[in-house]
């Protein structure tokens, strides 16, 4: 008798404290409130502090891509190309480089259906 009170309490009190819990989402879930314009304003906004600074130029006859390019912050010097993703830019791919120009590209989720470009000019030294 005993026995069956202590555990109908603690099935009570389990239910109380877990209806007052919040629901666990998934945290590398986007929210369906993001409309696709907020998406790729959050995306280009990962450029915001990063210039094109310079570049590396290989020999003609290399099979390497032609070339590399330096992109600078006010703390951070990264060397990105086109045969490698850059982690601190993902998802963001570099497509080509140009001595005037390095151009990036990320496809948007399916909800959107549209891959976006970003154009980062070279500024030089």
């Amino acid at each position: 008798m005993v026995r069956a009170c202590i555990l109908g309490l603690l099935l009570l009190i389990s239910t109380i404290t877990s209806a007052n819990l919040p629901e666990v989402k998934d945290p590398f879930a986007l929210p369906m409130s993001t409309t696709c314009n907020e998406l790729e304003q959050q995306l280009f906004s990962q450029f915001d502090h990063w210039q094109y600074q310079g570049f590396v130029e290989y020999a003609e006859d290399s099979q390497a891509n032609p070339l590399s390019a330096w992109v600078t912050n006010q703390k951070e010097w990264i060397v990105v190309d086109v045969l490698t993703q850059s982690l601190v830019f993902s998802p963001w791919q570099v497509i080509a480089i140009t001595k005037l120009k390095i151009e990036w590209q990320t496809i948007l989720p399916v909800y959107c259906g549209k891959t976006i470009t970003f154009i980062m000019t070279f500024m030089g030294l």
